[in-house]
């Protein structure tokens, strides 16, 4: 079954969404698919929605996983103990399972904020 995963997380420490190889740091995508080996003991390839730039947060972010055995726990509530503090997962939507999360959005948004105040220690 095809499953989308509504996230938020904070890239301060991410070198953006996409798992890249040959790169310092760590992505988004790849402790997501970390936390989810760990959840389900299962290998999986998770597509998100777009990608980001290095220290991009996202507000409401989607991805998609498969994954064919039944949850016999709440997957949110166990992923969200996996991954760390600065990526938060609100729901995870059971789908068909023709459905992409970047190939079928019929919407994307972004918003830029620019401080213009200096952070002085």
């Amino acid at each position: 079954m095809r499953y989308f995963l509504h996230m938020a997380y904070l890239g301060t420490a991410y070198r953006g969404w996409q798992r890249q190889e040959n790169t310092n740091g760590k992505c988004v995508q790849q402790v997501v698919e970390d936390a989810l080996l760990k959840m389900t003991k299962t290998q999986i390839s998770f597509m998100g929605c777009g990608r980001t730039d290095a220290g991009v947060h996202a507000m409401q972010y989607f991805g998609h996983f498969d994954y064919a055995d039944e949850w016999t726990f709440d997957p949110v509530e166990r992923l969200n103990r996996i991954l760390p503090k600065d990526i938060s997962v609100y729901e995870i939507i059971p789908l068909e399972n023709w459905v992409h999360s970047r190939y079928d959005a019929i919407q994307r948004s972004y918003e830029y904020h620019i401080h213009f105040e200096k952070s002085i220690s």
